[in-house]
């Protein structure tokens, strides 16, 4: 997939979650973190995201939500921090690897999300949304990674082939 493609998927993404969809007050998170899981995936393939596209999809969503400018832009930067870092010391871990360590970055996101959010707003602020999205940005992760097992060398055949 090359880095436009991406781009153009990120940014219908973008305008798609910032859609009033008509999600209950619990998961008014969902979209948001499941395009941190699409950053994630495109930082970690053999042709990343840049840290500037990164930070530019994150505040596309920032202008497109209302919320507090640079708040998406920051969290999709740690994303794809994290998911550079992980993709230039993978080796072939296989796709549990690759899952867990996206786990532990949305819940990590999660956390300095919610905590951003109580610093914006001066108090705390309910952090099931947060916690929410987390679960779906986890859970649905392995459908989003399924079209880019190739590219991130995460079946069988592509491990063997690098060995």
């Amino acid at each position: 997939m090359s880095r436009l493609s991406a781009v153009l998927l990120l940014g219908a993404g973008v305008v798609a979650s910032a859609l009033p969809l008509g999600l209950p007050p619990d998961a008014t998170f969902i979209p948001p973190l499941l395009m941190a899981a699409l950053v994630f995936i495109f930082s970690s393939l053999p042709n990343p995201l840049t840290a500037w596209i990164s930070f530019g999809v994150g505040l596309a969503s920032d202008v497109l939500s209302a919320g507090p400018l640079g708040y998406w832009a920051f969290v999709f930067l740690l994303v794809h921090t994290i998911a550079v870092l992980y993709a230039s010391q993978r080796g072939s871990r296989g796709f549990a690897s690759y899952w867990g360590v996206f786990a532990a970055s949305a819940v990590a996101v999660s956390l300095i999300g919610w905590l951003v959010a109580c610093l914006y707003f001066v108090g705390a602020v309910d952090w099931r949304p947060m916690a929410n999205g987390a679960i779906v940005a986890v859970l649905a992760f392995p459908v989003l990674v399924w079209p880019f097992r190739e590219p991130l060398r995460l079946t069988r055949r592509a491990a063997a082939a690098g060995s």
